[in-house]
C-alpha cells in the first residue's frame, strides 16, 4: 500500500538513517502518544494547516496493508475514545482528509521509503536545526503530551 508522510528538511537525514519512528497523535486536547502519521493523499496543498510546519517533503513509503502495526484513523479514534468535538477540531485543521489518515505504531523502516521529493527549501530555522543535529547538540525534550518528544538545541 503506498501511503505518504510529510516532514521537513531537519529530520530528513535522521530519517533516511534511521527511519519514521515519531510523530504526535493528539487523542484530546491534553492526552496523545507518539506514532507515525501517515495518509494516503500525497497532495500537500490539500494537508491543511495541522502539518504547515513539515510540507517542504513529502516521503513515500511502501506499506503492507495487512501490517498489524498500521491503524485507519477511524481505529485509533474508537480505541482511544477521541471525543466527536476533537475529531472535528483535527479533521478540520487537517484539511478535511481524515478519511486518508493512517498511523503506524512502530518505526518505518528506511527500505519502506521508496522516494523523497523535496517539495521547497529548507529555511534559515531548518538549516540551523540541521547544523546543530550534525554537530550533536539537537536534543530531546519532553512534549507537551505523553511519549512526544521536542526538540532544542544545546548551545555547547
Amino acid at each position: 500500500m503506498k501511503l505518504y508522510h510529510f516532514t521537513n528538511h531537519i529530520w530528513l537525514r535522521r530519517i533516511q538513517k534511521e527511519g519514521i519512528s515519531r510523530g504526535d497523535v493528539p487523542t484530546s486536547p491534553t492526552e496523545g502518544f507518539n506514532a507515525v502519521w501517515l495518509t494516503s493523499n500525497g497532495d500537500a496543498a490539500s494537508q491543511g494547516t495541522m502539518l504547515e510546519k513539515k510540507l517542504s517533503v513529502r516521503l513515500t513509503v511502501e506499506i503492507d496493508s495487512g501490517d498489524p502495526l498500521l491503524k485507519t484513523w477511524l481505529q485509533v479514534m474508537r480505541e482511544h475514545r477521541v471525543s466527536g468535538r476533537w475529531r472535528k477540531t483535527l479533521n478540520d485543521l487537517g484539511g478535511g482528509t481524515e478519511a486518508h489518515w493512517y498511523v503506524y505504531l512502530g518505526t518505518v523502516s528506511p527500505d519502506r521509503i521508496v522516494s523523497v521529493d523535496i517539495l521547497s527549501p529548507p529555511v534559515a530555522q531548518d538549516l540551523e536545526y540541521m547544523k546543530a543535529d550534525a554537530e550533536g547538540r539537537l536534543e530531546a525534550v519532553p512534549g507537551k503530551l505523553p511519549g512526544v518528544v521536542g526538540w532544542r538545541i544545546n548551545p555547547a
